[in-house]
C-alpha cells in the first residue's frame, strides 16, 4: 500500500518524516514536496488549482498503481480531494481511502477572511493570529521573505479555489479535525459526506487547527487501523503494533 501525502500551507515534505521512519513494512509513505518549498525551494510555487492538479497528475500517475490511498491536511485535503476527481476524468485507478484532516468540506464557504494579498506586516500579523507558524521564523527578517512568496501561494491557491459539483466518488473518506480548530468545525468536517457514495468516519483530536504536528503517532495509527479494513489479508494487519506501541 502506498499512502501519498500532502502538506498543508507552507508546509513540505519533512511534515511526514515521522511517518516515514514509523510505518510498517507493508505501508509505503510518500510525502508529495510542491514547488516553492524545501528540495524545491526555488521552483515557482502554483497559485492555483486548476495549474496543480495536472502538473500533479503528470508526476504521480504512473506511481499511483492500486493499491494507494491520498492522504491531507488542510490545504493538503482539498489537493487530495480534487486529485481524486482528475484521475476519476481520467479513467485512472481510485484511491482505496481519502484521508482529508482539517479542512472543511469543499463546497462549503470559507468563513475566514482572505489574507494571501495583505501588503507588508499585515500578512504576517494574520499569519500569526492563524497559529501553526513556528515562532523563530517571525524572529528573523531574511527566514520570513524567504517563505513568504510559497506562503502567499498557498493561501492564494486555497482562498482562490471555486468548487465545482460532480457525482459523489466511490471511495470512502476517513476525515480528521482538531476540537480546539477555529477554522475547521466538526458540522463542517461531517458535510464531506456529501462527497462520497461509500461512507464517512471522523475523529477528532485535541489541539487546534495544525494538530498534526503534535499528533503525528495518532493520527497514523488511525489511518493504519483504515488501510488495514480496506485490505484485511494484507501484511498490514499483523504490523499495525508496531506502531501502536
Amino acid at each position: 500500500m502506498r499512502l501519498f501525502c500532502f502538506p498543508y500551507a507552507g508546509g513540505g515534505a519533512t511534515v511526514y518524516r515521522p511517518w516515514v521512519r514509523a510505518a510498517p513494512a507493508g505501508v509505503q509513505i510518500r510525502a508529495v514536496e510542491l514547488p516553492g518549498r524545501e528540495t524545491r525551494m526555488f521552483a515557482e510555487p502554483f497559485r492555483s488549482m486548476d495549474a496543480l492538479i495536472p502538473a500533479l497528475l503528470g508526476e504521480l500517475r504512473a506511481q499511483l498503481e492500486a493499491p494507494f490511498a491520498l492522504f491531507g491536511h488542510s490545504m493538503g485535503a482539498l489537493i487530495a480531494f480534487e486529485l481524486t476527481r482528475a484521475l476519476r476524468r481520467t479513467r485512472a485507478p481510485q484511491p482505496a481511502r481519502l484521508f482529508l484532516s482539517a479542512h472543511r468540506a469543499p463546497h462549503l464557504r470559507n468563513r475566514r477572511p482572505a489574507i494571501h494579498d495583505l501588503r507588508g506586516d499585515a500578512f504576517w500579523a494574520a499569519l500569526r493570529r492563524l497559529g501553526g507558524t513556528p515562532e523563530e521564523v517571525f524572529a528573523h527578517r531574511d527566514l520570513m521573505e524567504l517563505v513568504e512568496p510559497t506562503l502567499r501561494a498557498d493561501f492564494e491557491l486555497c482562498e482562490r479555489y471555486q468548487f465545482t459539483g460532480e457525482d459523489p466518488l466511490d471511495v470512502p473518506l476517513t476525515l480528521f479535525g482538531g476540537t480546539e480548530d477555529p477554522n475547521v468545525s466538526e458540522l463542517e468536517l461531517l458535510a464531506w459526506q456529501e462527497h462520497t457514495r461509500a461512507g464517512v468516519r471522523l475523529k477528532m483530536f485535541a489541539g487546534q487547527h495544525l494538530f498534526l504536528q503534535h499528533s503525528h503517532a495518532a493520527v497514523l495509527r488511525e489511518v493504519l487501523d483504515d488501510l488495514s479494513r480496506e485490505n484485511p489479508h494484507s501484511s498490514m494487519s499483523s504490523l499495525l503494533s508496531v506502531v501502536k506501541k
